[in-house]
């Protein structure tokens, strides 16, 4: 068996195929598409990415790294295809490996392709736009992303958590990003013990910036049948009012493990 390091840029809409003696194994990821690539192997879905919170390249206007989908990498077991549904170019960190005749794939590799198509780290998202020329009240709150689950679903936010907005600014102290589970809060309610929820600009990827928010110390499990909810509130103290003909929006993306039981 020989295992070479792969560091690849592969494009997105074209179908791969591994030669009889070849295992892919994908661990990190990445892209320059700003809409969703779907992760295809051999004709099941993996998970998707965006270039929003998995981008191509880190560099200093992005300081967002490749997704690490560590234990839940991805396989290409011999002689199967691959490929990333959308457009735009993906990159894929990893390791390509090359049986020897009549050796077989490890155990543990073909446990993984086995379970990837029900178990894989993948995004979510949500837009809001409040309307042109609408004023957002002070203490006034606004969901920015809901989810119900199914019986069968389990989604784990442990991951970065990306907000981008428009005609708020990018100073500390005017927006509270706020985490509900079961409409329960799940966050500093009180501004008399510090800042209500976590301050916006945690969430907001700037040029220069060299920090980013992510969950992964301290994961939110969303177990079947319970909802999340993520919502901001103007605490500016002010009335907050776009300028002459635009309006207030917030962009959220998330990357997560999503579990779907079977069975």
């Amino acid at each position: 068996m020989k295992t070479y390091s792969i560091d690849w840029y592969l494009t997105a809409g074209k179908t791969y195929k591994l030669q009889d003696y070849q295992v892919l194994v994908i661990k990190k990821m990445g892209t320059n598409s700003a809409s969703e690539v779907k992760i295809n192997i051999d004709g099941k879905y993996c998970g998707s990415i965006i270039s929003k919170v998995a981008p191509l390249n880190k560099d200093t206007t992005n300081i967002l790294p490749l997704i690490d989908l560590k234990d839940l990498f991805l396989v290409v077991p011999k002689s199967r295809e691959y490929v990333f549904e959308g457009s735009g170019t993906v990159r894929v960190v990893g390791e390509l490996i090359e049986l020897d005749p009549g050796e077989t794939t490890p155990a543990d590799l073909i446990a993984r392709y086995k379970e990837q198509s029900n178990k894989y780290v993948t995004f979510v998202s949500s837009s809001i736009d409040l309307g042109t020329d609408v004023t957002w009240s002070a203490g006034s709150e606004v969901k920015l992303y809901e989810k119900k689950l199914e019986s069968h679903e389990r989604m784990i936010f442990n991951n970065v958590i990306r907000i981008d907005q428009e005609q708020i600014g990018t100073d500390p102290g005017k927006v509270a990003v706020k985490l509900y589970l079961d409409d329960e809060p799940w966050h500093n309610r009180f501004s008399d013990s510090g800042e209500k929820g976590i301050d916006l600009k945690a969430f907001l990827i700037e040029s220069g910036k060299l920090e980013y928010f992510t969950l992964e110390k301290n994961p939110i499990v969303v177990e079947p049948d319970h909802k999340i909810k993520f919502a901001v509130e103007n605490i500016s103290g002010s009335d907050i009012t776009p300028a002459s003909g635009t309006s207030i929006k917030f962009d959220f993306y998330a990357v997560i493990t999503y579990v779907k039981y079977v069975g």
